[in-house]
């Protein structure tokens, strides 16, 4: 048997394991120490058999699962989905890509909540892994509501990440000894994720002030892309120099939105506090502003 059959093997035996526990428990703990012991060897002791799968193993399992039509079947299949979206590999990330673009979950709530678990947890996401996901993005009509909302909030973070999480080629010096990877970092956000941000800013201008849902939806996609212009282009909205200065939920979001950035650049003061100082401002903005200028910078 090679590695691969023994780390399927060991995943489904771990999925197993779990859930007959928690068939077995799940009413009534006897003693505290059964408690704790639960806690110790939980679902913790799945993940170790994940990681090392790749995408084939990972779809032959699920395969196997999506078949089951008993309780406990149901069980294994629930717990394998859930494990799947926090593996943080990528044939992972891959996979469950797949089965969002092929309505292949059970509910629309399962499916959004399985795509917006990738970018929390992916530990080296690729440029590559991005453009799959992007293909969420151009078939979003084809998504039923909770999907529809979750994929463009999920895929702005997994850009972001892509970024953050920016490691360099062997051959590369370092830039400096304290933020070794700064310049991937600088790099990846000029030329990879400020064209998302610059278009995502284009498509936020071009909805009417009545548009109330489209607005909010994409300043939320502005705050999980983050770093590079968003700060730019969304300043003269928290200053209420633009169309929406009367619209003051926009301006707020807006303030989220670039409070990381501007914390980040030492800026908060400079950006934010005029605003709060201008006493004709709105409350709800003011509350606003302060709040994120005393916030401590980034480190």
């Amino acid at each position: 048997m090679c590695s691969s059959d023994l780390f399927k093997e060991g995943l489904k035996k771990k999925i197993e394991a779990f859930v007959h526990e928690m068939e077995e428990y799940k009413l009534h703990y006897h003693t505290q120490d059964e408690i704790q012991k639960h806690h110790k060897e939980g679902i913790s002791h799945v993940f170790p058999f994940l990681y090392p799968l790749n995408y084939d193993s990972l779809k032959f399992i699920k395969d196997q699962y999506v078949r089951e039509t008993s309780q406990t079947g149901v069980y294994k299949r629930n717990v394998f989905f859930e494990v799947l979206a926090m593996a943080g590999t990528n044939p992972a990330a891959v996979l469950i890509q797949e089965m969002v673009l092929s309505n292949a979950f059970e509910s629309d709530a399962d499916a959004a909540r399985y795509v917006t678990a990738v970018p929390f947890h992916i530990r080296k996401p690729s440029k590559q892994l991005v453009k799959l996901y992007e293909n969420l993005v151009t078939s979003i009509d084809s998504f039923q509501s909770f999907t529809k909302m979750a994929v463009p909030l999920a895929f702005a973070h997994l850009v972001r990440r892509t970024c953050e999480l920016a490691t360099p080629h062997p051959f590369q010096a370092q830039e400096n000894t304290n933020n070794k990877y700064a310049h991937l970092k600088r790099e990846c956000e000029q030329e990879f994720l400020n064209p998302y941000v610059e278009e995502a800013f284009k498509r936020f201008n071009s909805f009417s002030l009545d548009q109330h849902e489209e607005l909010d939806q994409h300043l939320m996609i502005l705050y999980n892309l983050r770093w590079g212009k968003t700060l730019e282009l969304l300043t003269p909205i928290v200053q209420g120099k633009t169309k929406h200065k009367d619209d003051y939920s926009v301006r707020t979001l807006a303030i989220f939105a670039i409070s990381p950035m501007a914390l980040a650049n030492g800026m908060a003061k400079e950006v934010l506090l005029p605003v709060f100082m201008d006493r004709n401002e709105n409350h709800e903005v003011r509350i606003a502003e302060i709040g994120r200028a005393s916030c401590r910078e980034r480190v």
